[in-house]
């Protein structure tokens, strides 16, 4: 992935489970080239051919963050009316869904294992309480902070 701070919504709106603007983990596919066929790109480009505008583009957010190899020759190609946004809607569909895929396939298998997702958490408590409790003692000591010793007066 791309160095991109935050993805604007398929509507160019920040991302929202509320507004429908935004593809998710557990879509489908063919849910995937939906939501990006709904997508909002360059509002000045009324045919392929016209010369785009990338920065303007969600679209093209999601190309520098998901298909970084591509990226400039999208944009070049872009610039110079050489590729639609049908076309680019549907290369960034692709490129998103080849991303979800290894997901996919795991949360299929985890998919009814509540025991073993169960397992992973309190195991994952369980380090991260003590990797907290260590960090909390080394704190204490570089502050010069010994409860015990104050509460008896030392």
């Amino acid at each position: 992935m791309g160095g991109v701070g935050r993805l604007p919504g398929l509507d160019g709106q920040k991302m929202s489970k509320s507004r429908g603007n935004a593809i998710y983990l557990s879509d489908s596919p063919e849910i995937v080239r939906r939501r990006i066929d709904t997508a909002i790109t360059d509002p000045a480009r009324i045919h392929p051919t016209d010369k785009g505008h990338p920065d303007i583009c969600n679209i093209f957010q999601y190309h520098k963050a998901f298909n970084v190899q591509e990226g400039e020759e999208i944009e070049k190609i872009c610039r110079q009316g050489k590729i639609g946004c049908v076309a680019c809607k549907k290369r960034i569909a692709e490129v998103i869904n080849e991303f979800l895929e290894p997901i996919r396939e795991k949360r299929k298998f985890y998919e009814g294992k509540e025991n073993i997702i169960r397992e992973i958490l309190n195991s994952g408590n369980k380090k991260t309480e003590k990797e907290v409790a260590e960090t909390l003692e080394l704190t204490k000591e570089a502050m010069h902070l010994d409860y015990k010793n104050l509460l008896k007066g030392g």
